[in-house]
């Protein structure tokens, strides 16, 4: 650090606790901006925590911080032509911010530091900010692992929690009510939170016969079940494109001329570097007839082609026209119209088939995952054109299931999609 130049990675220690700063840059005579680069388009607040901590850190080492920012991705950059990084990232400053944490932040990392010096685990107990971190908590599934796995209380938030509810729940497990089987006659519950006990109290499907009916007076024929494959991309690569944007390069078409019918299966995988939606949406406009219903999983197909056309703009009349008639399954399940109580609160693909379809193999829609990653290698790894023909195959290989010429992540999806709807109609025409 003698030399003034910018330090990348430095890593500092005080006391028990070790920060690494993204960069350190050269201020004043003898001073440094703190740098702290992340992957995302805005500050978060959690960078108000990392940015104090690695600040203190750094003091503690003898370093004089003058300033400190975060630099991110600039969510308005729009690729046109060669990439210029100076619009491509923004760099803020949150030095004022910074300064009104660091009281806080130094009694957690002393209070951190003496945690892990105690030989004994502290004890552990939920609270309410628990509700904040479910889905990023390193320790949610130990602090809630008191909870029974099926038909726990906290299946009813699931997806759907605002802090005051979250402290309702908090209090029945302090009360020991940990079960939906537990919940007091009284306790406060949404719609879809009462549909949900009621079909764990029954053990019994939830129907809504009306909503259904108009679900299926949508499906009209042909249905076309369409699945995109996709890559996010962090620096666009294509113009057009914004930070953070998907690039569909595969998809999988069945057609369903009618429910006694077997599909027809198309699909397309785009096989060169160049930007692969036109040729996707070409393909699409010559698989799909003006009439017919395009029926999807969560909708989000609707989104991605509506994005695509915007650096096609020749096919923008084709694809509004195409997501006019379009319908995605979330709708009929979202709101619960079709409840089974072995969905545990959720409503993803991976919950409903095992309860709809219980012999249907899951086990292909990993290989889809994996596919996608692959073919990212594939794209943009450096490889010969005789590696690369040999990878696109493999590509292939991965999302190939047992039918031999269907993609198992996607026939999966599109098949499971038409049980569904078949299953469905069956609820309805028994009433069951």
């Amino acid at each position: 650090m003698r030399l003034r130049k910018p330090v990348f990675g430095a890593l500092f220690q005080c006391d028990a606790a070790v920060a690494t700063v993204d960069i350190l840059m050269p201020s004043g005579k003898n001073a440094w901006d703190l740098i702290k680069v992340n992957a995302v388009t805005g500050v978060y607040p959690s960078f108000l925590t990392d940015i104090p901590f690695q600040k203190q850190c750094c003091e503690s080492a003898g370093i004089e911080v003058n300033r400190c920012f975060v630099m991110h991705l600039n969510s308005r950059f729009v690729r046109n032509g060669e990439m210029d990084a100076q619009e491509l990232l923004i760099k803020t400053d949150v030095t004022e911010k910074v300064a009104g944490k660091s009281s806080e932040v130094r009694e957690q990392k002393d209070r951190m530091c003496e945690i892990i010096a105690n030989p004994n685990c502290p004890e552990l107990d939920v609270v309410n900010e628990c509700s904040q971190f479910s889905g990023g908590c390193p320790l949610y599934g130990e602090c809630w692992s008191f909870l029974p796995e099926k038909d726990c209380i906290d299946a009813l938030v699931a997806g759907s929690l605002s802090v005051d509810y979250f402290s309702k729940i908090l209090s029945l497990i302090r009360k020991g009510i940990m079960s939906i089987h537990d919940l007091p006659d009284d306790f406060p519950l949404g719609r879809r939170a009462s549909i949900q006990r009621e079909a764990v109290l029954t053990q019994r499907p939830h129907v809504d016969k009306s909503a259904i009916e108009t679900f299926l007076s949508c499906l009209s024929f042909p249905q076309y079940y369409l699945k995109l494959d996709e890559f996010t991309a962090v620096v666009p690569l294509y113009n057009m494109m914004h930070p953070f944007e998907s690039v569909p390069f595969h998809f999988s078409l069945h057609i369903l001329r009618s429910y006694d019918s077997e599909p027809e299966h198309i699909e397309f995988l785009a096989t060169e570097e160049t930007d692969p939606r036109r040729e996707l949406i070409a393909a699409l406009k010559e698989s799909i007839k003006p009439e017919g219903m395009l029926v999807t999983e969560f909708g989000f197909e609707a989104g991605r082609l509506r994005k695509s056309v915007e650096a096609f703009p020749e096919y923008r009349s084709f694809v509004e026209g195409l997501i006019s008639r379009s319908i995605g399954l979330n709708s009929l399940f979202n709101d619960f119209h079709y409840y089974h109580p072995d969905q545990q609160g959720t409503v993803s693909l991976c919950s409903l088939l095992p309860v709809l379809v219980p012999d249907f193999p899951l086990d292909n829609m990993e290989k889809g995952r994996v596919s996608i990653n692959e073919y990212a290698r594939v794209t943009f790894g450096d490889c010969s054109p005789q590696e690369r023909l040999h990878d696109v195959l493999t590509v292939f290989s991965l999302v190939q299931g047992e039918r031999g010429e269907d993609t198992a992540s996607t026939f999966n999806y599109v098949c499971s999609a038409q049980s569904l709807v078949k299953k469905t109609v069956c609820a309805y025409a028994t009433g069951y």
